[in-house]
């Protein structure tokens, strides 16, 4: 694979790989402000910079919505734990708590697919709420899914994760025997559920830090009037393919947090420009098919557990 290939390289020959993709993205920045009077501002605010702050938003919604399932599979992972001794040696009261925690995820399918419904035929413009909301979105949605796992050294996007999620591993045959053993003989129905539920939600954090990596590359199109930002990206977009070969180093991870701030302080730019107003509609149609996604997403884990 001719990325995998190029990611390797750019792994072994990092602080060269790097600085080359500085100097480069230097030259082009350079041109670029020459082309524009020596006007850094009007890139930054500029049309082009709006037009492409709609794509990365745009991917930015989508994310944000398929991370509230993650939020969900949690929150039922904590209401069975506090629940366990309730429903110890019932399995009825178990399957009725079940059964209640799952409402909510219906709750939000037609939420997505009334905001999707309100978008396309309720055009209107933003509240101070929703516009604020949709800032601390792009906010918490880089500080979560990106700066706080790669400042923990947790952040692994690698697509080999996948293959060896559709193995058996010793840690599941161990969790099939403890499962056993609680259902049948301990009778403590809670706890199962509580413990399938955080499974649950590390398969979908497994999944989106994998998407995560994906969609690093179109995030990263507000960058391309600072070039070398857009040119950083870039590599740091194929270096995702070798991260099976070797871990993001400490020189990689700092990279990654000034691109994915950087992202972030761009599109909050962008959000206050009137111009992309017009554009809250592709916005919420991304948050809400991101929301089903996710829900979607989140059954099919469980019933293929």
């Amino acid at each position: 694979m001719l990325l995998g290939e190029l990611s390797e390289k750019i792994a072994n020959k990092q602080r060269n790989s790097y600085i080359i993709s500085i100097i480069v993205g230097l030259i082009l920045y350079t041109i670029l402000l020459y082309y524009n009077t020596w006007n850094s501002i009007s890139l930054i605010i500029g049309v082009f910079s709006i037009e492409l702050s709609v794509g990365s938003g745009i991917v930015m919604r989508f994310v944000g919505g398929l991370g509230l399932s993650l939020t969900y599979a949690t929150a039922c992972a904590v209401i069975f734990n506090f629940l366990a001794p309730l429903v110890k040696g019932s399995k009825r009261k178990a399957k009725t708590v079940f059964a209640l925690v799952l409402i909510p995820a219906l709750a939000l399918i037609f939420y997505g697919l009334y905001t999707i419904w309100g978008a396309i035929y309720q055009s209107k413009t933003l509240s101070d709420f929703e516009f604020l909301s949709m800032i601390f979105g792009v906010w918490s949605l880089m500080v979560m899914v990106y700066v706080l796992p790669i400042i923990k050294g947790e952040y692994t996007p690698e697509m080999e994760q996948t293959k060896g999620s559709r193995r058996k591993t010793a840690g599941e045959w161990k969790f099939s025997v403890w499962r056993s053993y609680k259902s049948s003989i301990r009778k403590d129905y809670g706890s199962v559920h509580a413990k399938e539920f955080e499974r649950y939600g590390l398969r979908l954090f497994m999944m989106r830090s994998i998407l995560s990596g994906l969609v690093l590359l179109p995030m990263s199109l507000i960058l391309i009037t600072i070039t070398p930002l857009a040119i950083l990206s870039i590599v740091l977009w194929i270096r995702t393919f070798s991260l099976d070969y070797k871990h993001f180093s400490n020189l990689e991870r700092g990279l990654l947090i000034l691109i994915t701030l950087s992202i972030a302080l761009l599109t909050t730019i962008a959000f206050f420009q009137p111009a992309l107003i017009a554009y809250t509609t592709y916005f919420d149609v991304s948050y809400g098919i991101g929301l089903i996604s996710g829900i979607i997403l989140l059954f099919a884990i469980i019933l293929g557990k």
